[in-house]
């Protein structure tokens, strides 16, 4: 069967078609994952590589196949989904970056506070509480969705605007505010406990 009758197929839905096409294609996009994570000096664990392969083949299938109707059969399939599957690695290599900026930026700024505060000296045992605060909310950083991640870096840490957000996401500008206040509250949910 031609590419373009096979994507034909699986934009129709047919899980049969669907099925042969995971197996037929899994392990070229698991060498394609692989190869992007350990090319940027990503020590690329099993589970990253398998959760990349995952996500091509869910954004594959979802919303009613929009991706999978964007092959226009100028490429072979299997060349096609190795692009895809890069950009998916590369995607992730970038949330990794802003992720690992934010939390560096956040224990910066610990590091660097200030030791007086309005005219009162900030103790030890002040700077080590922020600290601590610091390294909790890298941590809760690390564990939040991506989206979620971004947008608190973008406009908390980098400053930007609504407008420059919604450019940079490539979303609507009024869309901002709600995704924001989630992403705070989000935030809260995943912040460790603090020690006792």
């Amino acid at each position: 069967m031609d590419d373009q009758a096979l994507v034909r197929r699986l934009i129709a839905g047919e899980a049969h078609a669907w099925d042969g096409f995971v197996r037929g294609h899994v392990d070229l996009l698991y060498a394609a994952v692989g190869s992007v994570l350990r090319r940027a000096g990503h020590a690329a664990a099993d589970t990253e590589v398998e959760d990349a392969v995952q996500a091509v083949f869910t954004k594959l299938w979802a919303e009613d196949r929009r991706r999978l109707k964007s092959f226009r059969g100028r490429a072979k399939l299997s060349t096609w989904l190795v692009a895809v599957a890069r950009r998916e690695a590369l995607d992730r290599l970038r949330r990794k970056r802003v992720q690992d900026r934010v939390v560096a930026h956040v224990r910066d700024q610990a590091r660097l506070a200030p030791t007086h505060r309005n005219g009162d000296t900030q103790t030890p045992a002040k700077a080590s509480a922020a600290r601590d605060g610091a390294e909790r909310l890298g941590a809760a950083l690390r564990d939040m969705p991506g989206r979620d991640r971004l947008l608190l870096q973008l406009v908390e840490v980098d400053g930007l605007t609504y407008a420059q957000t919604a450019e940079l996401l490539e979303l609507r500008e009024n869309s901002i505010g709600p995704l924001l206040q989630r992403a705070r509250r989000r935030l809260r949910t995943f912040l460790p406990a603090e020690p006792p």
